[in-house]
């Protein structure tokens, strides 16, 4: 199998290529070697490489740091729909890491997928934003979006209830 991981030097990813099986066709990027931000960088990636898989381990991980909300978006939701894309375009599955940063962390049992996200940080907000827009890109609904994180809450509403209901949101 093809398999494209990116945040090759990051600890989720050097466990991950610790585990491949050895038959595997790997090629492992960081950020000097594709910046996962730039669309056409992606798309000229998945083109001449041809993957059968696409694991993104990369992530804008400064949790603590509200003053850099630009690069935590840009890497953890605009990358990630530039990767979602990419991979529906080249027919490759795509896996992308979630973190259980997009919860407020009130729960009272572990955490599923399917609960809902109540994000307390940039950097949880990000996240969420990311998961959103490759779901939606799957689903052929993320085409152009451009995610700030002004945006998000709105990028949500649309992603979840549609265009019309956005609207209304962002009209009140």
């Amino acid at each position: 199998m093809r398999t494209l991981l990116t945040g090759a030097k990051g600890q989720l990813a050097r466990c991950l290529r610790d585990r491949l099986p050895e038959d595997w066709e790997l090629i492992a990027t960081d950020s000097t070697s594709l910046d996962i931000t730039d669309t056409e960088a992606v798309h000229h990636m998945i083109k001449n490489f041809q993957p059968d898989a696409i694991v993104n381990a990369a992530a804008y991980t400064a949790v603590d740091k509200e003053e850099n909300a630009e690069t935590a978006f840009a890497v953890n939701a605009t990358a990630v729909h530039n990767l979602a894309a990419a991979a529906r375009a080249a027919h490759a599955r795509f896996i992308h890491i979630f973190t259980d940063y997009v919860f407020d962390g009130e729960g009272k049992r572990p955490y599923r997928e399917t609960d809902y996200t109540n994000p307390r940080s940039t950097y949880g907000q990000s996240k969420v934003a990311g998961e959103l827009l490759a779901l939606a890109d799957w689903r052929g609904e993320a085409r152009g979006l451009n995610i700030e994180k002004q945006e998000w809450e709105n990028m949500t509403a649309r992603i979840l209830y549609g265009k019309e209901f956005a609207q209304r949101i962002k009209e009140d």
